[in-house]
């Protein structure tokens, strides 16, 4: 059975040099497959165990890994193992740069992935992935160095989210801040849980290294009126943890849109007979909701001149530039919004 710790960067450690002794009873040993692929297929062991009680092993040399591609495996064997204890296996890693190189800031991940789990009852850790169907947990307790300055902590500023709009309206704006107030690099990602509706919430970032603001937009435009709650996680791993940011958004009914004016005859303006209105002469036009601060009215495009606006009651003067024209179109303006013509 081979299980295999996939590396894309190293990170650095000082942990202790282990120790192996075989015994009747097993004791956890993960032996090297060198020349092995990726998915532990071929390859040879680099280390038989011998016989139990041919004494102690220390197991304290390191081997370089080649990078391809910024990522690096290296392939283990369980050789042995306690089938009645939890045991627990550490890879300490170091990162070498070739002096006198620029290099940006190392993106640095450990990952682990496992080909079986047959006589294996541990778990791997400080990794931010675990074999299949084991849950991963952290070793500090049994290195007496939980809380350590080097360990990445995780703060985000948890103050819930409040907005209020309008439905139909434009994306509201609100930000949190998430900071790393330990040491080393602490990758963290979100994740939006909805207790109502879907999908009005947008982040951005959705993911980063360390110290960053968060702006979380709000996204009325397809709700209606009501109070919707969702949450923002931001989880920074295991060791960092993981915090919770409540989200409110309050939405209020839009306004009824404001009619527009209507046009129901244009006469005379001495007569208030219905007919001709000649260019030049007074006319009268009757309808409704003619009052606003802005009122306009033109023929053909041609403005007039608006003598007297009433709520129903229009008095303009025909424009000139009409000319002999025997029909033209009638529009009424009012604040923006305009009237259908009467046709004539």
């Amino acid at each position: 059975m081979r299980c295999s710790r996939r590396q894309r960067a190293i990170s650095a450690s000082s942990l202790p040099a282990g120790r192996y002794a075989p015994n009747v009873n097993g004791s956890l040993l993960l032996a090297r497959v060198v020349n092995t692929d990726a998915n532990g297929a071929g390859g040879s062991l680099a280390y038989v165990p011998g016989p139990p009680g041919s004494g102690a092993v220390t197991l304290d040399s390191m081997s370089q890994l080649p990078i391809t591609n910024g990522q690096a495996f290296a392939v283990y064997e369980v050789m042995d193992s306690d089938p009645n204890a939890i045991e627990f296996a550490q890879f300490p890693t170091v990162l070498g740069l070739t002096p006198g190189a620029e290099y940006r800031s190392p993106n640095i991940r450990n990952r682990v992935a496992g080909a079986c789990l047959h006589g294996l009852h541990g778990h791997f850790n400080r990794s931010d992935s675990a074999l299949p169907g084991a849950s991963p947990a952290t070793d500090c307790n049994l290195l007496n160095d939980c809380g350590a300055a080097y360990f990445p902590k995780l703060f985000v500023d948890t103050t819930p989210l409040q907005y209020t709009a309008q439905a139909g309206g434009n994306y509201q704006v609100a930000y949190t801040r998430v900071n790393n107030q330990g040491g080393g690099n602490m990758l963290w990602n979100t994740s939006i849980r909805y207790t109502n509706g879907s999908g009005w919430l947008r982040v951005d970032p959705t993911s980063g290294i360390n110290n960053a603001t968060i702006r979380v937009d709000a996204l009325p435009g397809n709700l209606t009126a009501g109070i919707y709650n969702a949450t923002l996680t931001v989880d920074a791993g295991q060791i960092a943890g993981s915090r919770v940011v409540p989200i409110t958004l309050t939405v209020s009914a839009a306004p009824p849109p404001v009619p527009s004016p209507v046009v129901t005859t244009i006469v005379n303006g001495a007569s208030f007979a219905p007919g001709f209105v000649a260019p030049g002469s007074i006319a009268t036009i009757f309808g409704t909701r003619f009052t606003g601060a802005i009122v306009s009215v033109t023929f053909d495009g041609m403005p007039a001149k608006v003598l007297f606006a009433g709520d129903t009651q229009l008095n303009v003067m025909i424009p000139m530039e009409l000319g002999d024209r025997t029909s033209a179109k009638l529009v009424v303006t009012v604040d923006g919004l305009a009237s259908a013509p009467p046709g004539h």
